[in-house]
């Protein structure tokens, strides 16, 4: 499924693409759900974070049954200028879906206008393994319940670099 998001974020558009380029670590502080962010190894001009997110982020029944290892995913940016294409993988059955996008970041006068656009599906390997009651329109639906979290998290984190800013600033 496709989606996507714009959000503002009311500091200059070079500060905002510092932080979501350099400082991205730091924001885990003002998600809720997220317990850290770790910046890995990567080619220039592209980052690499593994994100571990804490048992209660998840859907209720869902974070008891997942080993410590799993709660959480890896995202990698390659940045062009302000913009970057990104693609993100979850720890725990990686070949279950595919995620990925873009974030373009836009001067806004003051403000700066956050663009995202990706699309997010499951992928065959993962509707082979649902149960025949998700797959068709169960299938449709889930995948449109993700969607809703990422455009809420999408705008999550934009309010995050905001609170960022002003406790650094």
């Amino acid at each position: 499924m496709h989606y996507r998001v714009d959000a503002p974020i009311p500091w200059p558009v070079d500060t905002v693409h510092t932080v979501m380029r350099d400082r991205i670590q730091r924001l885990a502080a003002y998600l809720p759900g997220v317990e850290a962010v770790e910046r890995l190894p990567s080619p220039p001009n592209v980052n690499k974070h593994r994100w571990t997110l804490s048992r209660d982020a998840l859907p209720p029944g869902v974070g008891p049954r997942l080993p410590d290892d799993a709660l959480g995913f890896i995202d990698e940016l390659t940045w062009t200028g302000r913009r970057a294409t990104f693609a993100v993988t979850p720890l725990l059955h990686a070949d279950a879906v595919h995620f990925s996008g873009w974030v373009a970041l836009h001067d806004d006068g003051y403000d700066t206008l956050v663009e995202v656009e990706g699309d997010f599906r499951l992928t065959e390997a993962a509707r082979a393994k649902m149960p025949e009651m998700l797959r068709g329109r169960g299938m449709n639906t889930l995948e449109a319940a993700v969607i809703s979290r990422v455009r809420a998290h999408v705008l999550l984190a934009c309010r995050a670099v905001d609170e960022l800013l002003d406790d650094e600033i």
